[in-house]
């Protein structure tokens, strides 16, 4: 289920530093171009593309605790690479698909999905132009429940204090803890919590304050699926941050271990609402339905996931695993019959589904 991770903060890469006017007007035909060609580059591997849109300077006029220099910023982040973690999140199964064009504040916004190694997340990525050109001004990450601009100040004010002023010390200890979590974050994504454990039980102090890092302790209590210690990870988040807009996300994960589905219905529907609809969802009504084990309800939301994503392998593999358990043998005989005749689908794994 949802197993997402909050280290996009420490993940991006800031581009170009020109001094070019920023044009906020973006009409919805660009924004749809832009969306299309960022969705085939990260399905191609192409993480260059999606790098360079990210624009520096929109980024940088948002910026107000920090006391650096642009100089001292883009070198505390150029190593930080989106695009290429992008594209390592939604191999082996996972996607990142364009959703739909958002409006806020009289701007214009690509909602995109991601789902992945991590489960489900979404960015609305904020646009601009740049010499006729769109770029990347902003991502607003479902699962920090805020810009990265602000993930990025808030981590930057965590190191230099008060201050905000930047130190080769704290360019050190940045380096430090976001290796630190590169690492918390690889166990995670191999489910080995415990050692996940360690390295954030291991972390500064000082860092536990920061709803970010806060978040990888509720990821943690997750994944162990230790209730007590969820429900005290998410009670310090809360804490830190009490009217965050993420918490339906990460309370996902929570509700499922507590056995509560109808709760996780609720929160499905209102994210759902949120973003004004997004068909990929009934795939999680789908899990949440066979939990209650309402085998018919669930059959009807992964039917309707299947046909709306007819090239989504582990969605069609799991409409025909369905229909195989209910016994609906003309039903299953046509998934299987599609599934074959789809070139983009692998079909040893549909062989060793029909073996099992």
């Amino acid at each position: 289920m949802l197993k997402n991770g909050a280290y996009l903060l420490l993940l991006f890469w800031i581009g170009c530093t020109t001094k070019n006017n920023i044009n906020y007007t973006v009409n919805d035909t660009e924004a749809l171009s832009f969306a299309k060609t960022i969705e085939a580059s990260i399905k191609e591997g192409k993480k260059e593309i999606f790098n360079e849109a990210v624009y520096a300077p929109a980024m940088a006029k948002k910026f107000s605790k920090i006391k650096a220099s642009s100089a001292e910023i883009i070198s505390m982040i150029k190593q930080m690479d989106l695009g290429k973690k992008i594209i390592t999140e939604s191999k082996n199964d996972g996607t990142y698909e364009f959703v739909k064009i958002m409006k806020r504040n009289d701007r214009n916004f690509v909602l995109f999905r991601l789902y992945g190694t991590d489960g489900l997340n979404y960015h609305q990525i904020e646009l601009c132009k740049v010499d006729n050109k769109v770029k990347i001004s902003d991502i607003f990450i479902f699962l920090t429940g805020e810009f990265l601009t602000e993930t990025v100040e808030n981590i930057f004010t965590t190191v230099t204090g008060e201050n905000g002023r930047f130190s080769k010390n704290n360019e050190l200890e940045l380096g430090d803890v976001a290796f630190q979590i590169k690492k918390l974050k690889t166990h995670l994504e191999e489910e080995d919590y415990d050692k996940a454990k360690e390295l954030y039980d291991a972390l500064p102090v000082k860092y536990k304050s920061n709803s970010t890092i806060l978040l990888y302790g509720v990821l943690i209590a997750q994944g162990q699926e230790d209730n007590e210690s969820y429900e005290a990870a998410l009670a310090a988040y809360k804490k830190a941050k009490p009217n965050a807009l993420n918490l339906d996300l990460i309370m996902i994960d929570g509700l499922f271990l507590k056995k509560d589905y109808k709760g996780v219905l609720t929160l499905i529907d209102r994210l759902d609402a949120y973003i004004d609809t997004d068909p990929f969802l009934d795939f999680y009504r789908y899990l949440t339905y066979t939990s209650l084990k309402e085998n018919e309800k669930a059959l009807t939301y992964i039917e309707q996931a299947a046909k709306n994503y007819p090239n989504h392998e582990l969605i069609q593999l799991e409409l025909i695993a369905s229909l195989k358990e209910m016994n609906k043998k003309t039903a299953l005989k046509e998934a299987i019959d599609s599934y074959k005749k789809n070139p983009l689908l692998k079909q040893e794994k549909l062989s060793s589904l029909l073996e099992d």
